[in-house]
């Protein structure tokens, strides 16, 4: 850049008609012939270094602007006589670069990919957001239903995930599931565990702070009073017609002590009793008879089928029985004052 200004200048040095002796005259046009000269050379000058600036503007797009603009500021400081044509040229070469170069736009199939997944990022936020919503919802209806089958206030629903990590039980006999509530959250064995208006087992085991496990109504320990209801419709028949819910460590369980002259169903609905041992709530619905076959002896052989599938559960509700807060020790009673004495000395009567 420096060889191609120093280059016009010996040109313009040449032609300059100050040179050869022409301003040797003493008229008026000797100092117009130096404003003439100086004005040209001026000129050449700010073409050469538009030319050098625009084939620079291919190897260093980022500095165009500042140093046009700081070369623009600079012909600006000169008399307006002598920068004219140079200021025109050089602003023109600034509004240029100040634009974006061909090379620096985004290309159009990038945009439209950053855009796709934008969209994919969306769609998927979205996605959780509806997955989240109609959890809660299935939430808020199975507290309602339990509510409208247990009236009163007696009874605390506790909210435990069941986590994937943790594993079932893989046991043949043995089914229990682990939830993510302890004894931090207050939950006590033999705490009720339901989903809804329905009866899955009662805490067993409490020996971490978050981490309990839960016997389900199938495993083989778990026995539980139960009543059978007449009809599909749950409610209670004119004489309950009870007997004692087993676990059989299968699908089903086993409803014992119905005696073979007892009318009994298959379909018919199968309820929690109220049981102050266990706390646990009356007319929860555990699941449906499925079996009534006649047996040697004197009770029939009775099979009782879950109506959950314990096994696509994600959440269950821990019941808390709310006790009574203590009455309040009742104030002692405030001394009653001692009798003044009567002027004579004498105590008042």
């Amino acid at each position: 850049m420096r060889q191609d200004v120093a280059n016009a200048l010996l040109v313009i040095d040449d032609q300059d008609p100050c040179r050869g002796g022409a301003h040797k005259g003493n008229d008026g046009n000797g100092f117009v012939l130096i404003l003439s000269g100086l004005r040209e050379r001026v000129k050449a000058v700010a073409v050469v270094m538009g030319n050098s600036i625009m084939a620079f503007m291919n190897r260093s797009a980022l500095w165009i602007p500042t140093i046009l603009t700081s070369l623009s500021l600079l012909f600006l400081g000169l008399p307006s006589a002598w920068t004219d044509a140079a200021r025109l040229y050089l602003l023109g070469v600034v509004r240029v670069a100040a634009d974006p170069l061909p090379s620096a736009q985004p290309d159009p199939d990038s945009r439209i990919e950053v855009l796709r997944d934008n969209n994919q990022v969306l769609a998927q936020r979205v996605a959780r957001l509806q997955e989240e919503n109609a959890r809660l919802r299935a939430e808020m209806q199975n507290i309602r239903e339990f509510r409208s089958r247990v009236p009163g206030e007696h009874w605390e629903l506790l909210n435990a995930t069941i986590p994937v990590l943790l594993a079932r039980d893989s046991s043949r006999w043995n089914r229990t599931i682990l939830i993510a509530r302890g004894k931090d959250d207050g939950v006590e064995p033999d705490d009720p565990v339901v989903w809804g208006p329905r009866y899955i087992g009662r805490v067993n085991k409490v020996s971490d702070p978050r981490i309990s496990q839960v016997r389900l109504v199938t495993d083989r320990g778990f026995r539980t009073p139960v009543v059978v209801a007449s009809g599909r419709s749950g409610d209670a028949p004119p004489e309950p017609l009870t007997g004692i819910l087993e676990g059989q460590g299968l699908d089903t369980c086993a409803l014992q002590w119905i005696m073979q002259d007892t009318h009994i169903e298959v379909g018919w609905p199968v309820l929690t009793m109220e049981d102050p041992l266990s706390n646990t709530p009356p007319d929860l619905l555990i699941g449906r008879i499925c079996e009534v076959t006649p047996q040697a002896g004197p009770f029939l052989r009775v099979r009782v089928r879950p109506v959950i599938h314990f096994s696509s559960l994600s959440q269950v509700h821990v019941c808390k029985k709310r006790t009574a807060a203590p009455l309040a020790p009742a104030p002692a009673p405030e001394p009653r004052p001692a009798p003044k004495a009567s002027a004579t000395g004498r105590k008042a009567r």
